[in-house]
């Protein structure tokens, strides 16, 4: 189920049963299955759940630090008091040109990992596993498979058909 985050009298939009989570959008996963599509400029978070469930959210480079704090919160109202067992962050992680919310000290790298960790229940200092995609690769589309207690991440060009295993690292 995904929805999408728009300032104003009603923030959150439900687009669907759909396992695809887009710019500004937050998610559950649908039968196992995340896809981030387009991730050129953005950053994705993933959040494995105790309970096996996975929420993420995937943030463009314009997307306000207030944007961002809303989709937080929402996403901690999904999880409830269900503990976060890992975080995985993919994307253009490293500060850009310092628009949008990476503007902000608490959103900079490497801190950002610390905030999202504390934000989502966990401790700051908290292992992400990662991958750092540099901006001037490209778009990528990210597909994350959770199922049997683990947790698969592969990658393409968008545009492209074959996917590739992605080996996230401890950041």
């Amino acid at each position: 189920m995904a929805f999408l985050y728009r300032r104003g009298p009603q923030d959150f939009f439900q687009i669907g049963p759909i396992n695809e989570i887009r710019e500004t959008q937050y998610g559950t996963a649908n039968g196992g299955l995340i896809w981030y599509p387009g991730v050129s400029t953005c950053t994705t978070i993933t959040l494995l759940l105790a309970d096996g469930r996975a929420i993420g959210m995937h943030l463009t480079k314009l997307d306000l630090a207030g944007d961002v704090d809303a989709i937080v919160t929402q996403m901690n109202v999904v999880r409830g008091v269900t503990a976060v067992s890992s975080m995985c962050a993919v994307g253009v992680l490293m500060c850009r040109s310092m628009d949008g919310w990476m503007a902000e000290s608490r959103f900079r790298w490497p801190t950002q990992l610390s905030t999202f960790n504390t934000a989502f229940g966990r401790n700051a200092g908290d292992i992400v596993h990662g991958y750092i995609q540099k901006e001037s690769t490209g778009a990528n589309d990210y597909r994350v498979l959770i199922g049997g207690g683990g947790v698969s991440w592969f990658s393409r060009s968008s545009g492209t058909q074959t996917w590739s295993a992605l080996d996230l690292k401890a950041l």
